[in-house]
């Protein structure tokens, strides 16, 4: 009877260890590796910072700062005013802003796609107080810290009005976005005002630089040469895995020169585009920075703005392709605001120079606006009038002949050229005879008065 007690009893443990094994739990220690010994590299050991604590735990910082107005590169930092152009980018809009309403952001992540499995690990962020700049960064040493993290990264930015960014549209704010989300925290951040520079800097640069990353830009533009403790961003992810694999610390510290130098670097790129942005500012430029500061103006609205920067972009010698496209711009801006001898003397030149649409321009302005292009001024049915109208629209005819040689002269024997320019040319032989046709009646009118 005992054991058959025994047999069952351990019957019993045999079942209870093989449905725990399946529940992935197992009973004793044995196959366990013994738990690591702590690192010798921990965080604090290896980069100058602290430790803060709040309701929700603690968190790694690092505090530097800088005086206003501290040479950096070939710059000084410190915030000046938003010029209009830029302001008109803004959403929501802002005006007035004193230097410690903003804020310069980056953040370094687990993984560059994004997504609800990617944790920004690392949040730089600097702003003016008082007469220094204080560039801090707050880290996560494990998951576990994120809520803490955030909500002293949250007490830090508190009442800024504007963020400052490089790429943070598309990538560090709807990251934050998410992170915040997922630990049911919330953020004035996603209030605020979002002034993006990687936007601002393709319209400035994008004619004349092909490579307008942040790095690039701090060698060409800021004066800024990173030192050999700098990582690649893409490696950055992979690190920091390691780390939370090791607890190796060590290469932690090139993430953190890296983020320094990143938000560091935003605040002089953002008074350097300031400036340029600023048409009020006298600069000496390149004609292809006069093109794109030109192209911004006339997309913020800023009409007489980008007259003038595509005039002084063509005054200053643009590539062939980049003068077509001014040229163009300029002459659209002309015929929508109804300048219409402004936007002639820009075709005119192009036409004769073989160009095919800027003759069909010349042909739709003189057919369609023949009575702004006239003399008269009262009875549009006179004698005079309807001269006049035939004078005009034998301009057009002559633009679409044009057109017409040119297309046979050229490579561009398509049907859909040829159809179109001889329908306008059919149409407008039809008008201008039924023009000479009212010309003859009002001779005749005329005549037996």
């Amino acid at each position: 009877m005992a054991n058959e007690n025994m047999d069952s009893k351990l019957k019993l443990q045999k079942n209870i260890r093989t449905r725990f094994a399946s529940l992935g739990v197992q009973l004793g220690a044995e196959g366990i590796a013994p738990k690591k010994k702590q690192h010798d590299f921990l965080i604090e050991n290896v980069v100058n910072g602290g430790f803060e604590e709040n309701q929700f735990g603690s968190f790694f910082y690092t505090e530097t700062k800088y005086s206003v107005g501290k040479e950096y590169g070939n710059q000084t930092l410190e915030i000046i005013s938003m010029p209009e152009s830029i302001q008109r980018t803004l959403t929501p809009t802002q005006t007035e802003s004193n230097p410690s309403d903003f804020i310069f952001i980056d953040t370094e992540t687990s993984g560059l796609s994004g997504g609800v499995g990617t944790w920004a690990f690392m949040v730089g962020v600097v702003r003016q107080l008082e007469d220094e700049f204080v560039a801090k960064q707050f880290f996560m040493r494990n998951p576990s810290e994120e809520r803490a993290m955030l909500y002293g990264f949250e007490q830090f930015i508190e009442d800024a009005k504007v963020i400052v960014s490089f790429n943070g549209k598309s990538f560090d704010v709807p990251m934050l976005r998410t992170r915040f989300q997922m630990q049911r925290m919330t953020s004035d951040l996603f209030q605020m005002a979002h002034y993006d520079l990687l936007h601002i800097s393709r319209r400035l640069w994008r004619y004349n630089l092909d490579d307008r990353r942040l790095g690039n830009l701090e060698v060409l533009k800021l004066g800024v040469h990173r030192s050999h403790d700098d990582v690649p961003g893409f490696i950055i992810p992979t690190l920091y895995r390691e780390y939370l694999k090791s607890g190796d610390a060590r290469p932690l510290k090139s993430i953190f020169y890296h983020n320094l130098v990143d938000i560091v670097s935003l605040v002089t790129l953002t008074k350097l585009l300031n400036q340029n942005f600023d048409f009020a500012q006298p600069l000496d430029r390149p004609a292809a920075e006069w093109f794109g500061l030109a192209k911004h103006a006339e997309a913020v609205e800023m009409i007489p703005e980008a007259i003038d920067a595509y005039l002084n972009a063509l005054y200053n010698g643009l590539e062939p392709e980049l003068e077509k496209k001014a040229n163009y711009n300029l002459a659209s801006i002309y015929k929508h605001h109804k300048q219409w001898e402004k936007a002639i003397e820009v075709w005119d030149p192009m036409a004769q120079a073989g160009d095919i649409e800027a003759c069909v321009e010349l042909a739709k302005a003189f057919e369609h606006r023949n009575q702004e292009f006239s003399d008269f001024v009262k009875n549009e049915n006179s004698l005079a009038s309807l001269e006049d109208k035939k004078k005009t629209v034998a301009f057009a005819l002559q633009w679409t002949q044009l057109a017409i040689d040119y297309v046979f002269e050229s490579s561009l024997m398509s049907s859909f050229y040829l159809s179109d320019l001889n329908h306008r040319k059919y149409r407008i032989d039809d008008k201008i005879q039924r023009l000479e046709e009212k010309i003859e009646k009002e001779k005749l009118n005329e005549t037996n008065k």
